[in-house]
């Protein structure tokens, strides 16, 4: 390989992992209280309570804190201090000396500091994050207090903005159906003394693009249902522990509060496990398939406050790791309610903002009003054009196999992706399969809403950032991740964004490099690969029972296969017409079960230019289950 074209893919690799492209995201956006919010309407809204964020650019603290850099807990007003000569004076007056008054961000105020000096350090001067230890919840003893506090504070200029906080049940699941799995009419299919048949075929949305996201299509190449070193963190209510397709699913995998109070229900636990299923469900004998099942999932939940929920997962996360959350928020106008999605408060807005400039991407659902969120009533500037977002990819939904948002669906220009909506089969609530003395083992065919679609959208984004890792030991710049859903996802008319086209948007990125994988077999039945190159070109296959990594120089693909056990498979010249289809007939033998088997070729072109492909990961599958 000359010199030139070293260079060239030197800058493609950087540009890959994000080193020689900034991850911009444009100046912070700051909204005040909209006079909806401002109502303070006690079925979104505490009343005896709000949110205060002082100014950027001086610290704000508790004394103790600051003196320590540890985690502060509830205090009073007076207890508050400006290191940086903020006078605060007038705050304090305003709220007297025994009002209560907590931090909203519990990581200690040395690591929120060292995070963000860390950020801002490597950020463009406009894309600066927020200084999180800055905001705290103040406590009142009811609405008129509330409001005369919050008007009064938002005249002052050392305070940046105050708002209402929503309680609990305002805190709703972003999904269509109200089918509950309580009810005895309706139940899924009660059968206990079996096990749990396979509902794989009823997951249309892994299925072909453009009419589905094209899981089924890149499933093989390596990589591409999950990485151990990748994170997957859903942000929710509540989990119900020890689902049988869940394994990963466990309390030692739960960031922060460990309990989840009022938000410990049943259509809480079942809308986690859901939206969980679809990311990460093992690859087994029963029941269905997540998108990552290799990688590590973990949750969180917002017990935790859903700002600081973001924040504790983005302490324990890295730039590839992938954030989902199905959570929106209600608000009413004219009487009638409304979903606001998960990024609208400030607080959540500046905490997904420095997870972004982390290089980690969140996925949050629209929400399911069938309404703008460009509507200035509803909604203030938040998601106004001209508005800087959160970096947060919002989630919108359509029908199966449809191109156009559900009518349903929220919709605007920051609606930048979307899933499907309807007949998501999944995990949880027991509609399709249960067993009446088991939660764990129920499954549904009607989840949806755009609850259903955004961890559609996050597995799907997690499977190309494991498979970058897999071949390149790194992640893909998570703007150019998403720049590639723009150009090659399917597009969808009606205000939402591309629903991903995984087979499109793996090619673009370089990872399909002339190997893949035709379906799945088990032992008993053949491996089908295809082997799509150029015309003439000369191919070696290999297959080995164990993988490696080693770079090879010049070559776009590392080699993936141990070179020490590798063996000779295949060869052949390249006909005019390509794939070329080779099968590999397989013994039926009991010990291959769940056996991964690794390929990989090295191709060679008319002007002896020596590189290798991609490689692929193909799982034999297990015995089905017999019922």
């Amino acid at each position: 390989m000359n010199p030139r074209t070293l260079l060239a893919c030197l800058t493609s690799l950087l540009t890959l992992v994000g080193l020689t492209t900034a991850q911009r995201l444009g100046t912070r956006h700051v909204t005040r209280p909209t006079p909806l919010e401002l109502r303070l309407d006690p079925r979104s809204y505490w009343q005896n309570q709000f949110t205060v964020k002082f100014r950027e650019g001086f610290r704000v603290r508790i004394a103790e804190a600051a003196k320590h850099g540890g985690t502060p807990g509830p205090t009073r007003a007076v207890q508050l201090q400006s290191p940086d000569g903020l006078d605060l004076s007038a705050v304090v007056q305003l709220l007297g000396n025994s009002r209560r008054i907590e931090p909203i961000f519990t990581r200690p105020v040395a690591d929120l500091d060292r995070e963000r000096v860390q950020l801002a350090a490597n950020a463009h001067p406009e894309d600066t994050p927020a200084d999180l230890a800055n905001y705290y919840r103040v406590h009142t003893s009811g609405r008129i207090e509330t409001l005369r506090l919050l008007n009064a504070l938002l005249a002052q200029p050392v305070v940046e903005t105050a708002y209402p906080v929503f309680h609990p049940g305002a805190m709703v699941p972003a999904q269509t159906f109200k089918l509950s799995n309580t009810d005895p009419s309706r139940g899924g299919k009660k059968n206990p003394k079996y096990k749990t048949p396979m509902f794989e075929s009823r997951q249309g949305y892994l299925g072909d693009a453009p009419g589905a996201l094209g899981f089924l299509d890149v499933c093989g190449i390596a990589g591409a249902q999950g990485h151990p070193a990748q994170k997957i963190v859903q942000i929710e209510a509540a989990w119900q522990m020890g689902h049988e397709d869940l394994p990963q699913l466990t309390r030692s995998r739960i960031i922060g509060l460990k309990a989840f109070y009022w938000f410990d229900t049943e259509i809480w636990r079942d809308h986690g496990m859901a939206s969980v299923g679809i990311l990460n469900a093992a690859r087994d004998d029963k029941g269905i398939r997540g998108f990552v099942p290799n990688s590590q999932l973990w949750v969180c939940s917002i017990i935790n406050k859903q700002g600081n929920a973001v924040s504790l997962a983005t302490a324990v996360s890295k730039l590839g790791d992938i954030f989902s959350s199905s959570i929106v928020q209600a608000t009413y106008y004219q009487n009638k309610g409304y979903h606001a999605p998960f990024d609208y408060l400030q607080e959540v807005y500046d905490a997904i903002r420095t997870a972004r400039l982390k290089g980690i991407l969140i996925a949050i659902a629209a929400g399911n009003s069938g309404v703008s969120l460009e509507d200035t009533n509803l909604y203030g500037t938040r998601y106004l054009p001209k508005s800087t977002p959160s970096g947060a990819l919002i989630v919108g939904a359509t029908k199966p196999l449809k191109n156009a948002a559900a009518t349903w669906c929220n919709h605007g220009s920051v609606v930048l992706s979307s899933g499907w909506g309807e007949e998501v089969c999944t995990t949880g609530y027991g509609v399709l399969w249960k067993a009446p003395e088991s939660p764990g083992r129920r499954y549904t065919a009607t989840f949806g809403g755009t609850s259903g679609a955004t961890p559609q959208v996050a597995g799907a984004l997690a499977s190309i950032q494991a498979a970058s890792l897999y071949h390149f030991r790194a992640p893909v710049a998570a703007n150019t991740l998403l720049s590639t859903l723009a150009k090659h996802g399917t597009k969808i008319t009606g205000g939402v964004g591309p629903r991903p086209n995984l087979p499109a948007m793996y090619a673009a990125i370089g990872l399909i490099g002339g190997l893949s994988q035709v379906g799945e077999t088990r032992p008993g039945e053949a491996i089908t690969l295809g082997i799509a190159l150029q015309p003439k070109d000369t191919f070696i296959l290999f297959g080995d029972l164990t993988n490696s990594w080693l770079p090879l120089p010049g070559f776009k693909f590392p080699l993936l296969l141990n070179p020490a056990t590798m063996v000779f498979i295949t060869a052949g010249v390249m006909p005019q017409q390509s794939p070329v289809i080779h099968k590999i007939f397989l013994p039926k033998a009991e010990i291959l079960y769940g056996k991964h088997l690794y390929y990989q070729a090295f191709r060679l072109d008319p002007t002896m230019n020596l590189d290798m492909t991609n490689g692929i990961d193909a799982w034999l599958r297990l015995r089905p289950n017999r019922t």
